[in-house]
């Protein structure tokens, strides 16, 4: 297919303008119809990226998984008890698995890399300067007089430290190349600690340790060893405490409704969510249809008696237990095939920064993915196809500004020849 190269601009101008409005998505006023303007530039990307270039050679991995899984969730309708709402999540669903495609394969080239990368440092560090000011407004208030936790847009504390954390993994994974890159990756650094210590996110607190994790296995020799071994088993301590106290209520809750109140404040009422989920998915091995989750939530909310301990109504919080729930054992392994393709394609691709820093992104977003629900979300797909981006080689050759290659060594990010 014969592109029009002079819509290339306006793509990479569409996607970092994507990218930009990701923290601030959830509460920017939709236009008339209800309709975002986050989808409007959404379908304006994809339409000029895909006459520019054509259709993506080749897809970017986990491609075919997570179309897989799409097509899964529209066909769920059939058997879902709204099937309208199926229909209508499965579209946005489909839309989303497009845009981790095509945008995946846009961003092989290096000057949409650095666009996306500047625009993802802007955007998180706006917000974490916002978050910063509300804080500061509301600590000398008296008790009585502050504002819920939850307050400042775009809603949650979980939600407000995993787009700092986000942003600043897009920004090193999109953009490691070049000194602006790396100095912003520094300064969202020193942003996103204070953050997270204020806000206090276990989720996010577990999602950055996966991910600093990830940074030290893919790492060099030098960084594998010393601090870095240390760094390691801290990471993986930590991570399996905070999974075991995540995940531990939920199963129990099932067996012990009295279980200790402490632990539903100390998981945001997710023990009650995810056992009423577990629950869902035993009773419908098929699923109950894609985006059926809040609507057989609250008849189970009621059969088990559990209308004191979490709110009617209620998302999954976890996007692995929302395909287990809606589309059954299928769509989840659809689900994670894709997300182990995206890691192997990684995991064998050319050691080096641009590679640590994409598996470091790919476990932050799947780590955050299993406590909130991040199917719908443009940050989950968009933080997937710029890992992707590292997997091929960008159409201008090379990975960017100054980026070179030893003899018989292949650039950094890209795959060993066969």
């Amino acid at each position: 297919m014969k592109g029009a190269p002079a819509l290339a601009p306006a793509a990479t101008a569409l996607l970092a303008l994507l990218v930009l409005g990701i923290p601030f998505e959830p509460w920017l006023p939709a236009g008339p119809g209800g309709v975002t303007w986050q989808r409007v530039v959404g379908a304006a990307f994809l339409g000029s990226a895909l006459a520019a270039a054509g259709l993506p050679r080749p897809w970017p991995p986990g491609s075919a998984a997570f179309a897989g899984f799409g097509a899964l969730a529209a066909v769920s309708g059939l058997w879902a008890r709204d099937p309208r709402t199926s229909i209508g999540a499965a579209a946005t669903l489909a839309s989303l698995v497009a845009l981790y495609a095509v945008a995946g394969a846009w961003l092989r080239r290096p000057e949409a890399r650095r666009w996306a990368a500047r625009a993802a440092a802007l955007g998180a560090a706006a917000l974490a300067a916002g978050i910063a000011v509300h804080y500061l407004r509301v600590a000398g208030l008296p008790e009585e007089a502050q504002p819920r936790r939850y307050a400042l847009p775009p809603g949650d504390a979980n939600d407000q430290a995993r787009l700092v954390l986000l942003g600043l993994l897009v920004a090193v994974a999109g953009g490691g190349e070049g000194r602006w890159s790396r100095a912003g990756a520094v300064a969202l650094a020193a942003l996103a600690g204070p953050v997270l210590g204020v806000l206090g996110s276990r989720g996010a607190l577990l999602a950055g340790g996966a991910a600093g994790v990830a940074l030290v296995v893919a790492g060099d020799r030098r960084a594998r060893r010393s601090a870095g071994v240390a760094a390691l088993a801290a990471g993986l301590a930590a991570g399996a405490a905070g999974a075991a106290g995540l995940y531990t209520p939920a199963v129990g809750a099932r067996a012990s409704l009295a279980a200790d109140p402490d632990l539903g404040e100390a998981t945001s009422g997710r023990d009650a969510i995810w056992a009423i989920g577990l629950e869902m998915a035993r009773r419908a091995p098929a699923g109950v249809g894609y985006g059926n989750f809040p609507i057989r939530y609250d008849e189970l909310r009621d059969e088990m008696g559990m209308e004191g301990r979490t709110k009617p109504g209620r998302d999954a919080h976890s996007i692995y237990l929302q395909a287990l729930a809606e589309t059954g054992p299928l769509g989840l392994a659809l689900l994670l095939g894709g997300l182990v393709a995206v890691l192997r394609a990684l995991w064998r691709a050319e050691p080096g920064r641009a590679r640590a820093a994409a598996l470091a992104l790919v476990a932050f977003a799947a780590v955050s993915a299993a406590t909130t629900p991040q199917l719908p979300r443009k940050s989950f797909w968009l933080a997937l196809a710029a890992a992707s981006a590292r997997v091929g080689r960008g159409e201008e050759g090379g990975q960017g500004r100054g980026a070179s290659a030893p003899p018989g060594r292949p650039p950094v990010g890209l795959r060993r020849p066969a």
